[in-house]
């Protein structure tokens, strides 16, 4: 994996959001905007996503994460979203993991539960 010092949390938040909403558009779904750290994408009744969107999702966060930084990260498998079980991903928790492994830390969140990504 290429080497990543500009992956920021704002930048991250903004890959994650972009393709929400690129899917939630391709769906037909209006979230609020904009759509809050805490949504839940996955893992609880009231998620944002189902199955397919979940899918359509996480393929185009992976095209977007290759546009932006160059970066081949696999969020279906490894240290990706769909192999953990820590409870509900929300939009907070996704980027965490997200920018962890763009700066190489692997299975660790880049930064302390619980701030926001911006």
């Amino acid at each position: 994996m290429p080497d990543t010092p500009n992956a920021g949390r704002a930048e991250v938040a903004e890959c994650v959001r972009r393709s929400l909403h690129q899917i939630l558009d391709v769906k037909g779904r209006k979230p609020a905007i904009p759509v809050p750290d805490s949504t839940v994408l996955i893992g609880a009744p009231d998620a944002l996503l189902d199955s397919l969107g979940l899918v359509m999702f996480l393929a185009e966060l992976e095209r977007e994460l290759q546009r932006r930084w160059g970066a081949s990260v696999d969020l279906f498998g490894g240290a990706g979203l769909l192999d953990q079980d820590d409870g509900p991903e929300t939009l907070r928790t996704l980027g965490d993991r997200i920018l962890g492994l763009l700066n190489g830390e692997r299975g660790a969140p880049a930064a302390p539960a619980g701030r926001d990504l911006e």
